[in-house]
């Protein structure tokens, strides 16, 4: 039972947090993360192995955030199946 709740208060936060990002203010946020990825340099404009390094490094942070923000939705799906699942059995 005590299960079932934490999954249940998980779900319902997650469909807040979706709700949060499909705001339109949510744009201030993934406008620049977006700009951010596209103006970086590809790994042959890099001039030496330390630029290539820090270019790599952000890319990598940004894209984390990215998918993060995108995998929100099969969380909820997710959480939605194993509440489902927990009610029937």
């Amino acid at each position: 039972m005590e299960y079932n709740k934490k999954i249940k208060k998980e779900y319902n936060e997650l469909i807040e947090v979706q709700r949060m990002i499909e705001d339109e203010k949510f744009r201030y946020i993934l406008e620049p993360i977006e700009k951010e990825i596209k103006k970086l340099k590809y790994a042959y404009d890099c001039d030496n192995l330390t630029e290539l390094a820090e270019i790599k490094g952000k890319r990598k942070g940004l894209k984390i955030v990215e998918e993060t923000i995108n995998g929100i939705k099969q969380m909820i799906i997710t959480l939605k199946d194993e509440l489902d699942r927990y009610d029937k059995g």
